[in-house]
């Protein structure tokens, strides 16, 4: 089964080919490449919220907490 990240890194292959070849403008590129770094973006923020919910579910409170701003995480040990 493909994912979405290995069908955007198949097409940003093909999009460096057609530029190559003259038949796809640098912005199309780029759009393609956009594409590909926001499937990664959504698989790693998804993996983290997997985890997360995994940590609630193994010691039954999270193991990191998103700080008001949510711009980082934070640690949460899990003794004490």
């Amino acid at each position: 089964m493909m994912t979405r990240l290995s069908a955007c890194v198949q097409i940003r292959k093909a999009a460096e080919a057609k530029v190559a070849n003259g038949t796809l403008t640098v912005t199309e590129m780029l759009r393609e490449l956009t594409n590909e770094s926001l499937a990664r973006q959504s698989k790693a923020m998804h993996e983290i919220q997997r985890l997360w919910y995994l940590s609630i579910e193994i010691y039954n409170k999270p193991l990191i907490r998103f700080s008001s701003d949510m711009k980082r995480m934070i640690k949460i040990g899990i003794g004490g």
